[in-house]
């Protein structure tokens, strides 16, 4: 569920200069430019574009583009991040290669600065956190499964708790943190983690949705949920990103 608090708003912000518009079952995505007074929703993509370039918006696509960008064209990861936009009913899509006019100095000029306001303002930013590339994807197949063993109980001040135990098998690249939040979590080394990029997305995205090798991990300024851990959440120091020191 995504979370709406009080302290961060992350809904009915300004746009950014050109947004994908998603589409539906009618119509084709294709790019948008809203009005400097237009207020809404959108979700931001962070990926790695690896060796080869994405497909991308230039002079020569540009006027294309607003016409009509045909699904096919997308590649894989920006397929998935659309559809992902379907389910959660969001209507805009912002991706750097895309939103930005690749081969004009003068828009790269202009628009990567603002790259602060464009995840600080998304509702929501979607990681490719396990893709190399534009071209695997955000949804991998599951190589195995969480699964719950048994309950026990706990005792918490005068209160007796049932308590769920969960076992998965175990990897050896995992590794277990216990600085941050209320206790250990699973931390899954993810090729999106190595760009450098990726580090202002992260810090600057009020709500972050990341699509790992092996579950699906929510991060917001107030938890920390993870589908390593069943019913995590995590307190509100849980973003260990979020107080950097200068």
């Amino acid at each position: 569920m995504i979370t709406r608090t009080a302290k961060v708003v992350c809904e009915d912000r300004p746009f950014p200069t050109r947004v994908v518009a998603v589409g539906g079952e009618d119509t084709e995505p294709h790019l948008f430019i809203p009005s400097s007074d237009d207020r809404g929703r959108y979700i931001a993509l962070s990926h790695c574009w690896g060796d080869a370039m994405p497909l991308k918006n230039t002079k020569t696509t540009f006027t294309e583009f607003y016409q009509r960008i045909d699904f096919s064209r997308f590649p894989k990861t920006f397929q998935d991040a659309i559809i992902v936009c379907w389910k959660l009913n969001i209507e805009y899509l912002w991706i750097a290669s895309l939103c930005i006019i690749q081969d004009d100095e003068h828009d790269w000029a202009v628009e990567s600065p603002k790259m602060f306001d464009v995840y600080q303002n998304a509702y929501v930013t979607i990681a490719a956190a396990a893709a190399h590339n534009s071209s695997e994807g955000l949804f991998h197949p599951r190589p195995f499964s969480v699964r719950k063993m048994f309950s026990t109980a706990s005792r918490n001040n005068d209160k007796v708790e049932e308590v769920e135990i969960f076992a998965r098998p175990w990897n050896s690249q995992w590794h277990w943190i216990d600085s941050i939040g209320d206790g250990p979590w699973c931390r899954d080394p993810n090729p999106l983690d190595k760009r450098a990029w990726a580090l202002q997305e992260h810090v600057l995205s009020c709500r972050i949705l990341r699509f790992t090798a092996h579950w699906l991990v929510w991060h917001c300024r107030t938890a920390h949920i993870c589908e390593c851990r069943p019913g995590s959440h995590l307190g509100k120091e849980s973003l260990s990103l979020i107080n950097l020191d200068p």
